[in-house]
């Protein structure tokens, strides 16, 4: 019975460390969405150098399951392939709310595909280097919960090496979040999900201390209409311990 009041304790405290600096002098940044896109390019060849000799790739755009939205994608896929359904996947999400596939998880997906996975990597809404609209049509714990959850189809319909009875997701951090929120929401879409150190709870997570991590957290109280004391229901929703 006492665990109800703890968790309200620290909503109260989450609340009152964010609600000051929100309201005061912090303002979303306008992003360089041209520099964005010539990363983009950037990492798109380094995947494209860093897949030859060890998988197969290609860059893809499927449209999400809601908001009349074209999704680009990587799928990497072994260089030899065994067959219809021969085999599992992963659905990989990328971590940071404003992100996209970087490099680092180049020897990751290298071992995966070794290991005879097929692996989509969605750059769902609000991923950097696609340009100003789809930066904006950024939905945290929303609606890039649903693009994530639509590339399950697309390796259904589109791969027909991969075995639709063994496709699992993974994420790391705010993909850990989509992650959860994906298996929570879409259960049997889901053989198996791995959600590593996830965001978990949106009045903990906004209330981290310090300029870098409060700019992050404008973007959801924006779109959320309000700050978690004045929209309680609409974060607990998007948050995968509630």
């Amino acid at each position: 019975m006492k665990a109800p009041a703890v968790r309200a304790a620290a909503i109260v405290v989450a609340v009152v460390a964010l609600s000051l600096p929100l309201h005061g002098q912090l303002q979303p940044r306008t992003p360089d969405f041209e520099r964005q896109a010539q990363d983009q390019a950037e990492t798109d060849r380094t995947w494209r150098e860093a897949s030859a000799g060890h998988m197969q790739m290609e860059k893809i755009t499927y449209r999400s399951r809601v908001g009349d939205l074209d999704v680009p994608a990587f799928v990497f896929q072994p260089l030899r392939l065994r067959g219809a359904k021969g085999h599992p996947a992963l659905v990989w999400v990328h971590e940071n709310i404003r992100g996209h596939l970087y490099s680092h998880y180049i020897p990751y997906i290298r071992e995966a595909t070794a290991r005879g996975y097929i692996v989509i990597a969605p750059e769902y809404r609000g991923s950097v280097g696609y340009g100003k609209a789809f930066y904006d049509a950024i939905d945290y714990g929303g609606n890039e919960v649903d693009d994530v959850v639509t590339a399950v189809e697309v390796l259904k319909t589109k791969y027909s090496a991969v075995d639709p009875s063994r496709i699992g997701i993974i994420g790391w951090s705010h993909g850990g979040m989509i992650t959860l929120l994906s298996v929570l929401r879409n259960e049997s879409a889901f053989k198996a999900a791995v959600a590593m150190v996830p965001v978990t709870n949106l009045f903990q997570r906004l209330a981290w201390k310090g300029v870098e991590k409060q700019h992050q957290a404008i973007d959801p109280a924006n779109r959320y209409g309000g700050l978690p004391h004045e929209k309680p229901d609409v974060y607990k929703e998007r948050s995968p311990l509630y």
